[in-house]
């Protein structure tokens, strides 16, 4: 008797009329492919019959099984929506308390504040994470090195877990600080450099600030630290510096560059009239920090960046954005606990880690999937972008499931990547081309 098939419940069918393609989208297995609309329509036909297929599309079918987006058709396959989840990642920050006054700093930290958290209670904290199996750490702040017992924090995570990041304005950075940290050596070093010119980042930082930054990132180089990522927050005041010269900078420091968007948060919110990034804008950027780049670069060099391009976007197709109160959260320097850096609200109160068992913690909070959100639902590409980041919706709009203030930026970009994306080994001779019009969407 013939074996009966069917698609998998768990995939999505995806279809581009005017390309005459079609998507199979798995996001709980994180997979996809992109099938010719005719080839899908004869396999999809044939699906109880599949000894009808022809040779060539009958390797395809055999394709489709092998990576699941086609079952037998008594298949039950796993739940799209899977919880109760447990927490692997936290995000503490040590205090409150910073040497700069940063006009866009989300957690208005500054230098009258104080430690409020003891050596103790932070041990205390750490060991109970431990226990609880919280495998990645991520150290902030304030300014985590204006605390004296920073160092033995750094040597019980490196000994505790598996992932360190800790992020620093980089201006208490001294050649023995940055000596002992490479000894503890995190996995990723983030230093907060907010323009690639004194003018820049001191007009955001404060005065004096680019010069004690970069001899900090110079010590750490110094030192030997290696994975050091140099991270600015984009405002009106500094994208298309930052755009023009975000490249050099790295090539001359040795570090690599990414950037985040501004949230008018903290003391953010105060000067948001100043610094936030208009979608036109924040296009303007994009273009500028790749366009100059590429027309200088070999055609070989453009083939390397169109893969890390891949690589680095981690195009696969999921349901959620992140994991902010599902499966990471934010400890404050006061012991309490919210599902990210960007929802402190007081709604938002997950407890307290002094008090309260993580346990409790667990899915008190849960963004949902993005086959929820309204404005998503006939949108094509929804499973890559799963909506981004849903802070920046809600504290633009109050409502979570509103589209994301740069929705029509992503939603370009991911839509070639899915649609152009088979066709990357075709394009032999033409990858500043694609890589332009990758980087330009």
């Amino acid at each position: 008797m013939e074996v009966k098939y069917k698609i998998s419940d768990q995939v999505r069918v995806i279809t581009n009329e005017e390309l005459k393609k079609v998507a199979l989208v798995n996001p709980v297995m994180h997979r996809f492919v992109v099938l010719e609309l005719n080839v899908f329509n004869i396999i999809e036909k044939n699906l109880e019959a599949v000894n009808n297929l022809d040779n060539k599309i009958f390797d395809t079918f055999s394709f489709l099984k092998e990576k699941k987006f086609i079952v037998k058709k008594n298949d039950k396959a796993s739940p799209l929506y899977s919880f109760p989840q447990k927490f692997t990642y936290a995000i503490f920050e040590l205090t409150n308390l910073c040497n700069l006054r940063c006009i866009t700093c989300y957690n208005d930290s500054k230098p009258e504040n104080k430690n409020i958290l003891t050596t103790k209670e932070i041990f205390y904290i750490l060991k109970k994470l431990k226990t609880y199996g919280i495998k990645n750490i991520g150290i902030g702040g304030g300014e985590p090195f204006i605390r004296s017992d920073i160092i033995e924090i750094l040597k019980f995570c490196k000994e505790n877990f598996e992932q360190i990041s800790i992020s620093t304005n980089g201006t208490l950075l001294t050649e023995k600080i940055c000596r002992k940290i490479k000894e503890y050596e995190p996995t990723l070093i983030q230093v907060s450099i907010d323009g690639f010119t004194p003018e820049i980042n001191d007009l955001i930082r404060g005065e004096g600030s680019w010069e004690k930054s970069i001899k900090g990132l110079l010590n750490l180089k110094k030192a030997g630290c290696n994975n050091i990522l140099v991270k600015p927050t984009l405002t009106k005041l500094n994208y298309k510096q930052i755009g023009q010269t975000m490249f050099d900078f790295a090539e001359k420091y040795g570090v690599k560059v990414a950037w985040s968007k501004f949230v008018p948060i903290g003391r953010g919110e105060r000067n948001m009239d100043k610094l936030i990034l208009p979608v036109s804008e924040y296009r303007e950027f994009l273009g500028g920090a790749y366009k100059e780049r590429i027309e200088c670069i070999s055609e070989e060099e453009a083939k390397s960046y169109v893969d890390r391009y891949f690589e680095i976007h981690k195009f696969y197709p999921a349901l959620y954005y992140c994991g902010a109160g599902t499966t990471s959260f934010l400890i404050k320097p006061n012991g309490d606990v919210y599902p990210c850096i960007l929802l402190e609200d007081k709604k938002f109160f997950l407890g307290n880690i002094l008090v309260n068992d993580i346990e409790s913690f667990e899915n008190k909070f849960v963004i949902p999937s993005v086959d929820f959100f309204t404005s998503c639902a006939k949108c094509d590409v929804r499973y890559f972008c799963c909506g981004s980041c849903r802070a920046e919706a809600y504290y633009k709009t109050g409502n979570f499931l509103a589209p994301n203030p740069s929705c029509s930026i992503y939603k370009e970009s991911y839509q070639k990547i899915l649609w152009y994306y088979d066709k990357r080994k075709l394009l032999e001779g033409s990858y500043k081309k694609i890589l332009l019009e990758l980087c330009l969407s």
